[in-house]
């Protein structure tokens, strides 16, 4: 007994450095472009949906709820990596901060969570809805760093690989994953 589990990244958010990162909502564009992905119809079989605790996870999957007519389950272990409040000065320096989190998985970089908790985090939030759930179309909607980790970590792709797929992750993009075998990757 096995679920199908799709994979689907948030929406594009607004970034307001005055809040921190995991209450930041969906932007114009991003409410736009999942809205386009539900009509689509592409979602309409999932039998649960999960979102992790971050407003923009829930407000993405808010839209496919509304459409199928389910409930969302929140949980946290599917959160970002955790960054605490502290913002960078441009998109560079934040960028290089990842790329060195996904370099040095076993290191906190800054005050951040490293790369490995999360990645142990997300595993732990998986096993639990395996054990919870059998059979199931499972959607969990989440974020890029978590889901760059997870992916790479199942394609046994190298760690100076990650931060380039990372880099190509679209803001709703979306993968399957059965028995854990990736069949259609997050990253096109």
């Amino acid at each position: 007994m096995s679920n199908d589990f799709i994979f689907l990244r948030h929406a594009l958010t607004k970034i307001d450095p005055s809040i921190p990162a995991d209450q930041w909502e969906l932007s114009e564009e991003g409410i736009k472009n999942i809205k386009e992905i539900v009509e689509s119809g592409v979602f309409d079989d999932v039998d649960i949906i999960i979102a992790s605790a971050e407003k923009k996870a829930k407000q993405t999957a808010s839209y496919i709820a509304n459409r199928v007519n389910k409930e969302i389950l929140t949980e946290a272990s599917f959160n970002e990596l955790k960054r605490g409040f502290s913002y960078l000065s441009s998109k560079k320096e934040y960028e290089n901060k990842i790329e060195k989190a996904f370099l040095n998985k076993e290191k906190s970089i800054g005050n951040w969570e490293s790369a490995k908790s999360t990645l142990n985090r997300f595993l732990k939030g998986l096993r639990t809805l395996k054990t919870e759930f059998s059979n199931n179309k499972i959607l969990v909607v989440c974020h890029g760093i978590n889901l760059s980790l997870y992916f790479a970590h199942l394609l046994q792709i190298p760690d100076n690989l990650v931060f380039s797929r990372w880099k190509n992750l679209e803001f709703c993009a979306w993968g399957i994953v059965k028995n854990k075998k990736i069949v259609r990757d997050i990253v096109k």
